[in-house]
């Protein structure tokens, strides 16, 4: 069986502040080298965000429940992967990040056999 590695970052881009002074969230897919990376429509302030532990430092609620939407949202691309390896379907971070966005691409579902 093929070795697949599969890995998961938050990042933000120091160069795109919005108006209020915080910047967006990115998150990247990364599978077997090949990688997608999409706005998450989170925002944090720059100073709070941690890039080593890709979270926000702060200790406001705001922060928390900030950090907790992270959470869910990594959680949610791990079920998506670890679905379509039960499914035996051919894994690629854009595959992964449309089906977390809610777009539909037919060839994840013709393979998974939704058609």
């Amino acid at each position: 069986m093929k070795r697949i590695t599969f890995k998961i970052l938050f990042f933000v881009k120091a160069s795109r502040v919005t108006k209020d002074g915080k910047s967006s969230v990115f998150l990247r897919v990364t599978v077997n080298g090949q990688r997608c990376e999409t706005s998450i429509s989170l925002k944090v302030e720059p100073e709070n965000w941690n890039a080593i532990a890709e979270r926000s430092i702060g200790d406001s609620n705001e922060d928390q429940e900030f950090n907790f939407r992270l959470d869910t949202i990594r959680i949610r691309i791990m079920q998506i992967y670890h679905e379509m390896e039960f499914d035996k379907v051919k894994i690629t971070p854009k595959d992964i990040v449309n089906q977390y966005l809610g777009r539909k691409d037919k060839s994840v579902y013709h393979v998974a056999g939704y058609i």
